[in-house]
């Protein structure tokens, strides 16, 4: 699928009644205005931090994040301001997505404490790699790790019928494709539901159209899809697998479906995937 093709899907999915009935979270009105000012000519910094600042709670969730050790940072930043200034305005942004949909989609049982714990994992892993090996902007393979499986997270919190948490066990351990087993049993899948989520929320097209795709690993093959979509896309199924590697987390047969044209995408070789894994694992350990 091309981007109009996705965007027009995701366009009809938001207003047809099946989707509405799991009750995407609306965007935060703080981070609407956050991107609202970085979208104009000339974003002022001032203006940005002070739109932070007017929130305490999330002012305060951005700095123990900023300073965290995933982020990296060679000294602390003691204000919003300088947060902005040391990790730069995207970045921040991004970081304001990840603690905005903790609040909305908070750990309030094992299964979104479990997801929270790969989710995070992922969107630094990712942000990581991508910086390192200039495969895409860090703070756009950022949020891709955080939007790709909230699809999940929001399936997981609705009563279908069957129960969604019997299609994730069947989908997890199956070598069909994962969310063709899920559109069989529900008529909708998660990567949709995630792309739709990320789509009204006013995060980039590319990522957007990654979450949609990231589970049709055809389209690494594929000439016709932007090369950093499909260079993200396999990221995606790449930083997955090192997840996996990482005390057992988030076993799923992905792998096995998508590892070998993830590699040819990103040019990889299983002893430079080695060397990937022991870096993003030694970020995990620093990190906590």
């Amino acid at each position: 699928m091309n981007g109009d093709t996705i965007t027009g899907e995701i366009d009809r999915a938001l207003l047809s009644p099946l989707l509405r009935g799991v009750q995407i979270p609306p965007r935060p009105e703080l981070l609407a205005a956050v991107q609202a000012e970085l979208q104009t000519a000339d974003p002022d910094p001032q203006r940005l931090a002070q739109l932070v600042n007017d929130d305490v709670a999330m002012s305060a969730a951005l700095l123990k994040l900023a300073n965290s050790p995933l982020m990296g940072l060679s000294r602390r930043a003691e204000t919003v301001n300088q947060a902005f200034t040391l990790l730069g305005m995207l970045t921040v942004e991004s970081l304001l997505v990840e603690i905005a949909l903790r609040r909305a989609l908070p750990s309030d049982g094992p299964t979104l404490t479990r997801f929270w714990d790969v989710a995070t994992r992922r969107a630094h892993a990712m942000a990581y790699l991508a910086r390192r090996e200039r495969i895409a902007p860090s703070d756009v393979a950022h949020t891709c790790g955080l939007f790709l499986d909230v699809g999940i997270a929001l399936l997981l919190r609705w009563p279908l019928t069957p129960p969604y948490l019997n299609t994730l066990a069947i989908a997890n351990d199956s070598l069909e494709p994962f969310t063709q087993i899920e559109r069989e049993r529900h008529g909708l899948d998660h990567a949709l539901v995630g792309a739709a989520m990320a789509h009204s929320w006013g995060v980039g097209q590319g990522v957007v159209l990654a979450v949609r795709q990231h589970h049709d690993y055809a389209m690494l093959d594929d000439a016709k899809p932007p090369q950093v979509l499909r260079q993200l896309v396999a990221l995606t199924c790449v930083v997955e697998h090192i997840i996996q590697r990482y005390e057992g987390l988030n076993q799923t047969r992905e792998w096995d479906k998508g590892g070998e044209a993830a590699l040819r995408t990103l040019g990889l070789s299983e002893a430079e995937l080695a060397v990937w894994s022991a870096d993003v694992h030694l970020m995990f350990n620093q990190g906590g």
